[in-house]
């Protein structure tokens, strides 16, 4: 589903009309928007500006995340529909490509890091680990898990960081 359907969607879920979307719209912004923008934007026309995208995430309490993903808002609490709307790549905007290329491989290893460092933490607090050689493989293992976490996490911070960089470039045009 692309982001104009998804627009529709979200706006009739809530009773309004596509006037009424404009004008809550105007309201948060003191623009003067009109319906047939938001019908430009509903039937793929015309592609909403960031900012208006903003106050359209901020309207219908959702994300940018469902409103550029080809997942439902109801696939949205699924968490495959999840795993699989970080996976694969869809059309549209482009943006979606540059936020979702974190593959699931990444994403999983990163929660089995997370996983196994807490693993490591309750052996550490339960004081299940006496010998002192044991401990140092432990806290060195705690150490190389958390240097490899700091690396996914820079590298999500980074295809981030270029996201909105391509989101600010399109707000230019």
């Amino acid at each position: 589903m692309d982001i104009g359907n998804k627009i529709r969607d979200l706006r009739e879920q809530k009773g309004l009309s596509q006037q009424d979307l404009a004008d809550l719209i105007n309201e948060g912004f003191g623009t003067s928007l009109k319906r047939n923008s938001i019908s430009d934007y509903e039937n793929g026309k015309t592609e909403p500006k960031t900012s208006i995208l903003k106050r359209i995430v901020d309207i219908f309490d959702t994300t940018f995340e469902y409103l550029f993903d080809e997942v439902s808002k109801s696939d949205m609490t699924d968490q495959s529909a999840s795993s699989k709307s970080l996976n694969e790549p869809t059309s549209g905007y482009g943006i979606t490509e540059k936020i979702n290329d974190y593959k699931s491989s990444q994403q999983e290893e990163v929660f089995s890091i997370i996983k196994r460092n807490q693993e490591i933490r309750s052996l550490l607090k339960d004081d299940k680990i006496t010998d002192q050689q044991d401990l140092n493989e432990l806290l060195k293992e705690m150490l190389d898990l958390n240097e490899k976490l700091s690396i996914k996490v820079m590298d999500l911070y980074e295809k981030n960081i270029k996201a909105i960089d391509f989101i600010n470039n399109q707000t230019k045009r």
